[in-house]
């Protein structure tokens, strides 16, 4: 019974419609995973958070494939995933307990036959990785296949075995007997062999060889387990045609081995249904050389080598109709991942573009900044100017002496040092009604220098408000003293650098101290204005003016 054909639609294909943080994978990082064989086209799409993605198709059978990482912390799969079909769930495939490729995250082979949307919903919990590879569906009657990638099992009835091809576990078909063919014939621009490497016949390498059309038959290396107790390899890509024109073309395939070789093995074949790009670069594996017989063709192929033990031939990768563009959109239609194509070309010509704009950013923050410096400046310079510049005429900006209202006075000069006995005081005399006699105010008389008569200070009239202190000597009733002992003192002091006119025209002088250098003088201020200070040898101590009690 033959095997339907499936339609693979790769993780690039701008069909599929992701929803979430998803990142295409650089290619074929993660082509060493597990034993299943690289991912198919050696790409995937990433996500560490929950996310989820959606695809439309007209089929009757559908799954999602990815690659199986996952870990179990306390009973709980981290990342999980569960599919649903026209918002049905179908569940999920359990993961194994390692890591492999290739793996069936979930399925339905029993939809209705018609148009669906198959939709994966990962969740992860610890920031692990949920992969995914690809979709493949049976598709309906009648589906135009232009620009698809058709897989052909290789229970297919239009693969045709020759004589010393057998069943192999009922998974493929493989065969050791050398100059055995196999003819295939299909509609496309390319075809590609996947195989297995099996564990159970000998592991020596061997060869066979591929012809197109009649074309001169290409080699391609079978290389054998490294080991007898390595473990078998599946999904391997023994060769990839070149480019060819669309339309019917005829693969014939020739085992070189021997029954003590390792054999020649078909799981499937991979055929692009129309003339697409392919993606530049080798397949894991191999070193990229030119297939001979490929004029014109942008295909890359490879020598065949040994991955992870499988044999591989000189082959060409295989991409899908839609590689070359950005895979998939979110479900506003945008994709936040690409292929690895075009993400360098648009990277490359969108750099002098985000150059400009940093440099131009840059010089704006400058200018501004620039400006506001000479703004705060020339602010600065104008608050200063107005400081300096206050007119003089303005009132406002002059401090006034203070004006007596009985006209200037002369200041009393105070002698310093002169014994309290040498003179005496007159107190300021109180009425019998009790107000005051506030004209004149009595200063001590004091002895002149030689002995007789006395000088009596300048008199002027006596400020309200109270005296500074009282007088031991307070004549109970009738008098209020005028200054303390010690005040008198320091009066009396006075004399010697200031001698006091008489007031009665007397000629009286006090010699003044042979060393004067530390003399110093009062000066009773009759109001609070400002006054300079005089230059002069002797220091003077001001005295605020004195009151009379009242």
């Amino acid at each position: 019974m033959s095997a339907p054909r499936f339609v693979l639609v790769d993780d690039t294909n701008p069909g599929i419609k992701y929803d979430g943080p998803w990142s295409a994978a650089t290619h074929g990082s993660q082509d060493d995973v597990g034993n299943f064989g690289p991912p198919f086209l050696s790409t995937l799409h990433a996500v560490n958070t929950n996310a989820g993605l959606s695809y439309s198709f007209s089929g009757s059978k559908v799954s999602a494939l990815g690659t199986s990482k996952v870990q179990t912390l306390n009973g709980v799969t981290d990342p999980a995933w569960e599919c649903f079909v026209d918002g049905v769930s179908i569940g999920s495939k359990a993961p194994i307990s390692f890591s492999e490729n290739n793996w069936v995250l979930c399925e339905d082979n029993d939809l209705a036959d018609g148009q669906h949307v198959i939709t994966v919903n990962a969740t992860v919990r610890r920031e692990q990785t949920f992969w995914f590879d690809r979709i493949q569906y049976i598709p309906s009657a009648g589906v135009s296949l232009d620009q698809s990638i058709i897989y052909v099992d290789s229970s297919d009835s239009q693969i045709n075995f020759g004589s010393g091809w057998s069943g192999l576990r009922g998974i493929a078909n493989a065969t050791s007997t050398p100059g055995t063919r196999l003819t295939f014939d299909f509609t496309g621009v390319s075809v590609a062999w996947y195989g297995l490497v099996p564990g159970d016949f000998p592991i020596g390498s061997s060869s066979a060889q591929y012809s197109i059309d009649g074309q001169a038959p290409v080699s391609f290396l079978l290389a054998g387990l490294p080991s007898q107790s390595a473990m078998e390899v599946y999904n391997q890509v023994f060769f990839q045609s070149p480019q060819l024109s669309p339309g019917q073309h005829s693969l014939v395939v020739t085992h070189q081995g021997d029954s003590g070789k390792t054999p020649l093995v078909l799981d499937y074949l991979v055929v692009q249904s129309s003339n697409v790009p392919t993606v530049g670069g080798s397949p894991p594996g191999g070193q990229g050389s030119t297939t001979p017989g490929t004029t014109g063709s942008s295909t890359t192929t490879t020598s065949g080598t040994l991955v992870n033990g499988a044999p591989t031939g000189t082959n060409t990768v295989p991409v899908d109709a839609t590689s070359v563009a950005t895979s998939g959109g979110s479900s506003g239609g945008t994709n936040p991942g690409a292929s690895s194509s075009n993400s360098t070309s648009g990277g490359k010509t969108q750099v002098p573009g985000i150059v400009g704009g940093i440099v131009g950013g840059l010089a704006l923050l400058l200018i501004v900044a620039f400006l506001l410096y000479r703004w705060r400046s020339k602010r600065r310079q104008r608050e200063i100017s107005s400081e300096k510049a206050l007119p003089l005429d303005d009132p406002s900006h002059i401090i006034s002496p203070f004006n007596d209202p009985l006209g200037p006075r002369t200041p009393v000069f105070y002698p310093q040092s002169v014994p309290s006995d040498q003179y005496s005081y007159s107190p300021v005399q109180t009425a019998h009604d009790g107000s005051k006699h506030a004209h004149m105010r009595q200063y001590p008389s004091i002895p002149n220098s030689s002995g007789s008569g006395t000088q009596t200070p300048a008199s002027f009239p006596a400020s309200s408000g109270p005296p500074s202190s009282a007088h031991s000597s307070q004549q109970a009733g009738s008098t209020t003293p005028l200054m303390s002992k010690a005040r008198e003192a320091d009066m009396a002091a006075a004399a010697y650098a200031n001698p006091i006119p008489p007031v009665n025209g007397g000629s009286a002088q006090i010699a003044a101290p042979q060393d004067d250098s530390g003399s110093q003088r009062f000066v009773r201020h009759e109001d609070s204005g400002i006054r300079m200070p005089p230059t002069e040898r002797n220091s003077v101590v001001e005295l605020p003016p004195m009151y009379t009690p009242g």
